[in-house]
């Protein structure tokens, strides 16, 4: 059912709009197009009159009020409203406005779309933010009270600083693979900055021992300016969380990964299967309930 079959009930507002009556009528091929001046007031009574059939009404601002008198008047099969005064009778443009006035009469008049296809799924509220640090943040901080955050920098900020307290897990690199669906999602990263930041405690005691001043306090390396001293690696031994640029083969869960700077080797399933620590270079592989994740300490390497 096209427009020309609805009654089309359309109103000045007060006379502020600037409607041709005529020139709708033959847009629209409504021949009994009547053009108010106030249908939400002193030609409310008039509007209940001619209240019947399909209608489409243009006034959204009164919708309630002439739904119910459109209800009351009892003849009504449908009714639609449609806003022309904001989309184009108070536009600067309002008295050229016919043609898109008569478009958004008839588009109200078109039959509802046939309802999308829904897919079902099941969430166990992990996310997994990824993105500029600073941005990934400012979402994760407001996301954790309702969701398992995981934050996955891409880009870091020697200027952004890291949470005060360990809220959500923090980590860095190069997102490598995106698999699976909403609800089901397997991520796959590499490391790029030698800390990591997931485990790292944040002692400040890297910071302090690189010469090259080179860490900055979120443990953001600048690889430019390290010159290999392995001063913060020294300093870190106790935790053995900084990978050095010492090149070493080491494999990521069956997969051969060769890595150009690392120094400490470890292979880690996370899930409570093994953990497994190997001298000379470090590789974990991280698998949760909807992350995994490898790293290969930031190397350049053949996956």
């Amino acid at each position: 059912m096209s427009v020309s079959d609805k009654n089309v009930a359309i109103c000045t507002c007060n006379a502020t709009m600037p409607l041709d009556r005529d020139a709708l009528a033959r847009a629209t091929g409504v021949a009994d197009l009547h053009v108010h001046t106030a249908m939400c007031q002193q030609g409310a009574g008039e509007f209940a009159k001619r209240a019947s059939g399909d209608m489409v009404v243009a006034c959204t601002q009164e919708q309630r009020l002439l739904g119910d008198l459109a209800d009351e008047a009892g003849g009504v099969r449908s009714i639609r409203f449609v806003n022309i005064r904001e989309t184009a009778g108070w536009s600067a443009e309002a008295s050229r406005a016919t043609p898109k006035i008569a478009a958004l009469l008839a588009a109200a008049a078109l039959p509802d779309p046939e309802p999308v296809a829904s897919v079902g799924y099941k969430s166990e509220g992990q996310l997994l933010i990824v993105g500029p640090l600073a941005a990934a943040l400012k979402w994760a901080d407001a996301l954790a009270p309702a969701l398992s955050v995981t934050v996955l920098s891409t880009q870091s900020s020697f200027e952004t600083d890291l949470p005060a307290t360990r809220n959500f897990p923090v980590v860095s690199g190069r997102l490598t693979r995106l698999d699976g669906w909403l609800g089901a999602f397997d991520a796959q990263w590499t490391q790029e900055n030698p800390i990591d930041l997931d485990v790292c405690t944040r002692c400040n005691a890297c910071v302090t021992a690189c010469p090259e001043s080179a860490i900055a306090w979120n443990f953001q390396v600048d690889l430019d300016r390290c010159k290999d001293h392995r001063a913060c690696v020294i300093a870190c031994a106790a935790i053995d969380r900084i990978v050095s640029r010492a090149a070493a083969d080491h494999v990521v869960a069956g997969v051969a990964v060769q890595a150009v700077r690392s120094a400490i080797a470890a292979q880690r399933v996370v899930a409570g299967i093994a953990d497994e620590r190997v001298g000379g270079a470090v590789a974990g592989n991280h698998i949760g309930d909807r992350v995994a994740r490898t790293v290969d300490c930031g190397a350049a390497g053949q996956r």
